[in-house]
């Protein structure tokens, strides 16, 4: 089952799904980050959703839209807001579920995000599934999804829409947001342990050279995906995604919590 709720706080409304089998037996949270342009529905997400639904019960999964992404009403889109975001859902999940354990799975830009929050205000999570990040984020935006047009536009400090099936508009100003904190220069080794990497060989929006050297700087878990392009539209390595982190995140199957019974 699924349902829509908002977190409300200030003058932020957090949209939100969550996906859930029987709510009032909660064990395990895993929240999804969506990626640039994406929305709290996507694809990925969903499957993900579903499958852990089907195999992991007490586990519920809750997804968002960033500013200025799908049904949000934030008028500029803002680095430093989307933090906010993800720390009002950290805090909304804690305080609705004490006690169990978090978990994130995030993608390209919602990855980004992910490491910044994390090193400007720990790690919260038990296990982080990053798929496609965006680590070097500005050169992401800036090379592979803005035009050349479009970013001379940008640098006369004018806003363009940028990205995918759906757009998102962008100012010059949030470039340099994205300029200013370049993840790959960041030491994530102490949260190495807790963080898998998944990324395809073939992805055209992030280059597997950036990805793979931030995996080799900072000692994390890496699995990259032959032939996979960045959203991993080829169902078959989109299972390998999903396979590879439901076993990262060390959820109990439906087998294995009824043989405990």
């Amino acid at each position: 089952m699924k349902k829509e709720f908002c977190i409300e706080d200030g003058c932020y409304q957090v949209k939100c799904r969550l996906f859930f089998g029987d709510e009032d037996s909660v064990d395990h949270v895993v929240l999804c980050c969506h990626g640039f342009a994406g929305t709290k529905e996507s694809r990925a997400s969903t499957l993900l959703a579903e499958r852990i639904l089907s195999k992991c019960p007490g586990t519920v999964v809750v997804t968002f839209d960033w500013p200025c992404h799908g049904k949000d009403a934030q008028r500029e889109l803002k680095s430093d807001v989307c933090c906010t975001y993800m720390g009002l859902m950290v805090k909304y999940l804690l305080e609705k579920y004490p006690g169990r354990a978090l978990y994130l799975y995030a993608t390209s830009f919602g990855a980004y995000l992910t490491l910044r929050y994390i090193h400007e205000n720990g790690n919260p999570f038990r296990k982080i599934v990053l798929r496609s990040p965006a680590v070097n984020m500005y050169d992401v935006l800036t090379k592979n999804i803005i035009s050349p047009d479009d970013l001379a536009v940008l640098q006369k400090g004018q806003d363009v829409l940028a990205g995918f099936a759906r757009k998102v508009q962008i100012s010059n100003r949030f470039c340099d947001e994205l300029r200013a904190f370049d993840a790959t220069q960041i030491d994530y080794s102490m949260f190495a342990d807790a963080i898998l990497v998944i990324h395809g060989t073939s992805d055209e929006i992030v280059p597997i050279d950036a990805v793979f050297s931030f995996v080799k700087k900072n000692s994390t878990s890496f699995i990259p995906v032959e032939g996979a392009d960045h959203r991993f539209i080829d169902p078959g390595q989109m299972e390998v995604v999903i396979k590879e982190t439901l076993a990262f995140f060390g959820l109990p199957c439906a087998s294995e919590v009824k043989g405990t019974r």
